[in-house]
């Protein structure tokens, strides 16, 4: 008994210390996790979590027909940098522009004017899953950061496991 229970412990162990190393996202939105929002002005993980509420609340109002960016992803995301918080929707951390911070509708403007509207689609129209650019064309990325960029926008590329194996296949 004593030698089933010694791994079983270990092993409950381990899972402890990995759910301590969460860390500031535990606790958020499905789309905040999935964003991946990081605070950028020392905001306290309480101020996090209202934040995370009341971009959840409006990213789910504009669904719909006029709705300004065309996944909830990106709307979310919008949001998050209007409060100061870093972004990570796809392959490329996005960090707003420190001064001045821009306001919402100002956020939207700035990724509807650098083709985020448009760019989860490929040329053919084909929907792109899981906020990986994989069918837009390098020329069209480098166009959106370039242009996020001249807004103040901070645009670092940042790999990921996911991002990688789908653009692989």
């Amino acid at each position: 008994m004593r030698r089933f229970m010694t791994p079983v412990l270990f092993l409950l162990a381990i899972a402890a210390l990995a759910g301590c190393a969460t860390g500031s996202s535990s606790g958020l939105s499905s789309l905040g996790r999935e964003v991946d929002v990081q605070p950028l002005r020392g905001q306290s993980v309480e101020l996090l979590k209202q934040d995370d509420a009341a971009c959840e609340s409006w990213t789910r109002s504009t669904k719909g027909p006029s709705e300004p960016l065309p996944s909830a992803e990106l709307r979310y995301g919008a949001c998050a940098l209007s409060r100061g918080y870093s972004v990570k929707p796809w392959d490329h951390r996005i960090s707003p522009p420190a001064n001045p911070a821009p306001d919402l509708a100002g956020v939207v403007a700035d990724l509807q004017t650098c083709g985020l509207k448009r760019g989860l689609y490929d040329a053919a129209g084909m929907v792109l899953f899981g906020m990986v650019e994989a069918g837009i064309t390098e020329a069209r990325r480098a166009e959106a950061r370039a242009c996020l960029k001249q807004r103040g926008y901070t645009v670092d590329y940042q790999p990921d496991a996911r991002a990688e194996s789908i653009r692989k296949k």
